[in-house]
């Protein structure tokens, strides 16, 4: 484990964006040496060729952190942008423009969320999710929930400046029939806890007693407001602690809420909360189980693992593989292999075989 010292850059679309400083086990690190125009002109000519080497496209850019790639795009679209003008959306810079082109549709969706900051590609979820009919509840829950206070700042300042809202603001228009619902997402889940730890180890014991002795008499009341008591009054190290000590005896709190919750939303909300306090790396290591075995489409799956890599692979993706690994088996790259080659229609779905290969490459493979 070591501690990152990240610096101040300025992205699309014009906000100060300060990175964290945050302990982290990051799979993709700064590539070194560094060149933004030795390789925006690599790129250049492998996209003018008229045999595009795709696989050494892919290895340069993903081998790239977010910031990195962010100076290569500026550094093509200021050379070769016919205007010079470098602020506009994605969508319609030559830079992505030519990406596009050599993309397969599973492709182009991972190369147009990789020049996105890692707070933009959640901001840009909880968006849809809120907005859109069809949108994906689990992944509000996920970003609301799966970040620290510093990088939820950091996700409200790209939100604001490109929904004029707050995620708070926001997030109080969603499932307003549901108050317990809102109230979770709110308070714990976006607001957070304190992280200033408090219990001694008896206290710990105490309280995880409580709940343990609530549950076997199916006092579900009670342990619901236990609960309750202790994410208004405990720190998330000390809870952590808690739930940690509580799996020893029973299946685990994200099992528990299930007794005692009724409504789907409800349970849900509090499971992922549950799950996050608990053990982050293995939340996300479930979620990436969950994600390569669901009966959805391919694209549907990697849409979401694009998001969960591309968001945690500076940070910690590296412990997320060693939990995934100890919990398994096997590794996820060889499991995202195998589920996705040994489905009949792969080839329409990727019919070059790259978006595997680029995964890899942000998941640490050479």
């Amino acid at each position: 484990m070591q501690i990152s010292l990240l610096t101040v850059t300025i992205f699309f679309p014009q906000i100060l964006r300060i990175q964290c400083e945050t302990i982290d086990d990051p799979t993709l690190k700064p590539a070194k040496p560094f060149s933004a125009s030795d390789d925006g002109e690599i790129l250049r000519n492998e996209l003018k060729s008229k045999i595009i080497n795709r696989s050494k496209i892919a290895r340069l850019f993903f081998h790239r952190t977010y910031q990195q790639r962010h100076e290569i795009q500026v550094y093509y679209d200021q050379k070769y942008c016919p205007n010079g003008d470098t602020n506009k959306p994605f969508e319609y810079c030559p830079f992505h423009s030519a990406l596009k082109d050599i993309s397969t549709e599973s492709l182009d969706d991972l190369y147009n969320i990789s020049l996105t900051p890692p707070e933009g590609i959640y901001a840009q979820t909880i968006h849809h999710a809120i907005e859109s009919k069809d949108g994906e509840v689990g992944a509000i829950e996920e970003a609301v929930c799966g970040n620290d206070k510093k990088t939820k700042d950091l996700i409200n300042k790209y939100y604001q400046a490109n929904y004029q809202t707050t995620v708070e603001d926001h997030l109080a228009t969603f499932k307003k029939d549901d108050e317990e619902y809102q109230n979770v997402m709110l308070k714990y889940c976006w607001k957070g806890l304190s992280q200033e730890k408090k219990l001694c180890p008896e206290d710990i014991d105490k309280e995880t007693q409580i709940l343990r002795d609530l549950h076997h008499k199916k006092d579900w009341d009670g342990f619901k407001k236990k609960l309750k008591e202790l994410l208004d009054n405990t720190s998330e190290p000390d809870l952590q602690q808690i739930f940690i000590k509580y799996r020893h005896d029973k299946k685990g709190i994200d099992k528990a809420v299930e007794d005692v919750f009724k409504e789907e939303r409800q349970i849900r909300a509090y499971n992922v909360l549950a799950r996050y306090i608990e053990h982050t790396a293995r939340y996300y290591a479930e979620m990436l189980r969950d994600t390569v075995d669901s009966p959805t489409s391919l694209i549907i799956k990697s849409t979401k693992i694009n998001r969960i890599v591309l968001t945690r692979c500076e940070r910690d993706l590296s412990s997320i593989f060693k939990e995934y690994h100890d919990k398994y088996g096997h590794t996820f790259t060889k499991n995202l292999h195998d589920i996705f080659f040994d489905r009949f229609w792969y080839w329409d779905f990727d019919p070059e075989d790259r978006y595997v290969e680029c995964i890899r490459y942000l998941c640490g493979k050479p």
